[in-house]
């Protein structure tokens, strides 16, 4: 099949909404930016973050933590005219670290603390690790104060100012 015809299937097939065409490139990865589209595409984990009108807030908050630069979409963007317009359909952050996606809940979904993410940093770099654990401290709750276990790791547990979930584990160096 030329590459041109199985372009065509792959919109026809895997994606119909063309609101997409006019995303800068790299927002969603199966997106190219030209109206094209990359499959198939590796496997990646991402952690995906879900706020009540606090996604834009969330991210800037993280993108000051973890550095990196973030694309946001509104749901205006995406034809709606409610009173959700103006909030996040779609966040995402790429730093240094890792890359993170979020969310505001989208119009006529009900929303559930339940579904929140716990995320977990972990390595051997102590003081950069101990950095980002003072960042997200700030403002949010320490629920196990960072702590040498038995396991031999120095391990912590919080929620940031957002009630996001964070496991810290740093393995000794080396």
């Amino acid at each position: 099949m030329a590459v041109a015809a199985q372009k065509a299937a792959n919109r026809s097939e895997c994606h119909q909404m063309r609101a997409v065409d006019h995303l800068p490139p790299g927002l969603w990865p199966w997106f190219d930016g030209a109206g094209g589209y990359r499959l198939p595409m590796p496997t990646q984990l991402s952690a995906y973050l879900t706020f009540q009108g606090q996604a834009r807030e969330a991210m800037d908050f993280y993108q000051d933590v973890f550095g990196g630069t973030i694309a946001l979409n509104t749901y205006a963007e995406f034809g709606e005219t409610g009173p959700q317009a103006d909030q996040i359909m779609h966040a995402q952050l790429d730093s240094p670290v890792f890359t993170l996606m979020a969310s505001d809940i989208p119009p006529g979904w009900e929303y559930s603390e339940g579904q929140r993410i716990r995320l977990i940093l972990h390595g051997d770099d102590e003081a950069q690790l101990r950095g980002y654990w003072d960042k997200l401290a700030d403002g949010g709750t320490v629920e196990n104060p960072l702590s040498k276990e038995m396991w031999g790791d120095t391990y912590g547990e919080l929620r940031d100012k957002f009630g996001i979930g964070w496991m810290m584990n740093i393995s000794p160096a080396g």
